[in-house]
């Protein structure tokens, strides 16, 4: 498949105040010319730029999460491991030299808040395709 895209799955048990998840994502990327991994500039490319290649990453994400409070707030905290794998897909980009590593790992700790109602956690991105926006657009103009 050319082109770039992503395919996330996800998935939560949740029993009593124990949440449990797993997650997998698997994307061809674009890559742009970008600065040295040790300044600023490495994060920061223009976005009408030409991609000089793309990398394919694949994400595996285990994680726990905890509730803790009384009614409808709640402090919740929650550790999640990753295994992060990245291949060149096109172009001549090398992710060692690029990234520094074609495969990493991480940790992350940390801990939400919560003031009410059941937040969900899972497959919420913020990000509208092309068709929702336009339903939405469409909906707003006869306000």
């Amino acid at each position: 498949m050319r082109g770039h895209w992503s395919f996330l799955t996800e998935a939560q048990w949740s029993t009593g105040k124990h949440s449990p998840y797993v997650r997998f994502e698997t994307s061809i990327r674009p890559e742009f010319q970008r600065g040295d991994g040790i300044s600023s500039s490495f994060f920061r490319y223009g976005h009408h730029a030409m991609a000089n290649g793309s990398t394919a990453w694949s994400i595996l994400s285990l994680g726990y999460g905890f509730a803790s409070g009384i009614g409808p707030v709640s402090i919740r905290p929650f550790v999640e491991g990753q295994i992060i794998s990245v291949a060149n897909e096109r172009g001549n980009l090398i992710p060692r030299d690029l990234l520094g590593a074609d495969s990493f790992t991480g940790v992350t700790v940390g801990m939400r808040l919560y003031f009410g109602g059941n937040p969900m956690r899972m497959g919420r991105y913020g990000i509208l395709d092309p068709m929702t926006r336009m339903g939405r657009m469409q909906s707003m103009s006869g306000m």
